[in-house]
């Protein structure tokens, strides 16, 4: 009887116990009555192999035909002999319940084991002593389409050890045992599917009845994610040294300002591609040697340590200059001529301003910089406009120099193009920068460049490094 199928008995396996019954009856009537305890035995046997609506028709009939056989003879001598076989007949019908019962459970057990292996995605698979395929689940045709019960699984996998060498064989892999149960292989193992590698590990263990038993995984994704860990790590290790250097060097973003008598300063610089992507922008505030102070904000082209590197570099040949005694508007095209034989010639807008904070007098000389704004304690506004050309440029240099008085209250206003260039209109982003300005000149200034810049040019709309300083006269 097949355990793992529900079918009925075939003709034969019937047929069969009935000829026997038949022929043993005629033996018992022919013969000798000795012969009629074996019906039962008949009986007992056909158990074994039918199921018991069967059995109990052979049952019947084995007991049926013993009583005919005893009617036709002495029936003192005969009753033993039938009550063997009904005895006989209870205990075959008996034990076919309970065999079928135990044979449907091991069915359902099977059916089950076969359930959860077609579930699983790893490739389970067992091995003879030879490495041929014994048993596999459906994974191991996903991973090797070729594989075939009865043949040698190894030669099919293009096995590759960690060191890239092609696996000789004496492996788990091969039908051979590691060192003992659910050994996990060496990081790096590969096999060969589709003419590419792909990384594998694999658990193995012996099976009962000899063999090994193969549990092999397709480890892509795992080998990837760690990849990509990797690489995020690294990411973030030189995020934190870039932005550690940035530090160090005074980005804008990342470092306040030089305290400076006689003037009070804000600055904050953001960036649309994140906080460890800052470029090229610069404020420096310094005081001259005449007591007067040097305002100088540089947008160097770019991005990143060379940006910054080339701002610092402008900024330095310009304050170098000054502190020199060169006019204020020669200060740009000196640095740019400076700079001329220079291997990595910086490219760079420059706005430059003088302050003589005892007098307000305020200069400003502009190198293709956005010109800076001046709002009055009152609400009236001034534009800073010098024309000029950028450092890197043919015609680098002012044209010229714009004067104007600042007052007490009033905010300077320095801002890179960032600020102001992130929409559609220029013009507008100026408008929006100066009534921003206007209504927030009251405003207490530590933290105030932070919120005038968020105000302009909210962080989902900026496309580049954006940075804006204002300047005010300290108080007496």
């Amino acid at each position: 009887m097949d355990p793992s199928t529900s079918r009925g008995p075939r003709w034969w396996e019937i047929t069969l116990p009935l000829v026997l019954l038949v022929l043993v009856g005629i033996g018992a009537w022919r013969v000798s009555n000795i012969l009629i305890p074996s019906l039962g035995v008949l009986v007992v046997g056909s158990a074994l192999f039918l199921r018991p609506r069967a059995v109990a028709a052979l049952a019947g009939v084995a007991i049926l035909t013993s009583l005919v056989l005893a009617v036709q003879g002495d029936w003192a001598d005969m009753r033993i002999r039938v009550v063997n076989v009904v005895l006989a007949c209870a205990f075959a019908v008996t034990g076919s319940v309970f065999l079928e019962r135990r044979v449907r459970r091991i069915g359902e057990l099977s059916r089950t084991e076969a359930a959860i292996l077609a579930g699983i995605p790893d490739a389970v698979l067992l091995l003879d002593e030879q490495g041929r395929l014994v048993k596999s689940n459906g994974g191991l045709l996903r991973l090797v389409p070729t594989a075939a019960l009865g043949q040698p699984l190894h030669p099919l996998l293009g096995h590759v050890l960690a060191d890239g060498s092609p696996c000789p064989g004496e492996c788990p892999l091969d039908g051979r045992p590691g060192r003992g149960p659910g050994e996990v292989p060496v990081d790096g193992e590969c096999i060969t599917v589709a003419g590419r590698q792909v990384p594998v590990a694999y658990t193995q263990g012996s099976a009962f009845d000899g063999g090994i038993v193969v549990v092999l995984r397709d480890v892509t994704a795992r080998v990837t994610a760690e990849e990509d860990r990797r690489v995020l790590l690294e990411e973030a290790a030189r995020s934190t040294e870039r932005l550690a250097l940035m530090h160090a060097l005074g980005a804008p973003a990342v470092a306040p300002l030089s305290a400076v008598p006689g003037v009070a300063t804000d600055v904050w610089s953001a960036d649309g591609a994140g906080p460890h992507h800052l470029g090229g922008d610069l404020v420096d505030v310094s005081e001259l040697p005449d007591q007067r102070v040097l305002l100088l904000m540089v947008d160097a082209s770019g991005e990143g340590l060379a940006s910054l590197r080339d701002a610092w570099k402008v900024s330095y040949v310009c304050r170098a200059h000054i502190a020199a005694g060169a006019p204020l508007a020669e200060m740009i095209a000196r640095t740019a001529e400076s700079l001329t034989g220079d291997a990595a010639r910086p490219a760079a807008t420059v706005a430059g301003l003088v302050l003589d904070t005892a007098t307000g007098h305020l200069q400003a000389a502009m190198g293709g910089h956005p010109p800076p704004l001046l709002v009055r304690a009152n609400g009236t506004t001034e534009w800073l406009e010098a024309a000029g050309g950028a450092i890197g440029e043919q015609r680098a240099g002012s044209r010229g120099v714009v004067s104007t008085i600042m007052e007490s209250g009033d905010t300077l206003v320095l801002y890179t193009d960032g600020v102001v260039d992130s929409g559609d209109d220029v013009v507008e982003g100026l408008a929006l920068l100066r009534s921003t300005a206007v209504a927030l000149r009251h405003q207490p200034l530590s933290g105030l460049a932070q919120r005038t810049l968020e105000s302009v040019q909210p962080a989902s709309r900026l496309h580049g490094q954006a940075t804006l300083a204002l300047v005010r006269l300290a108080a007496a």
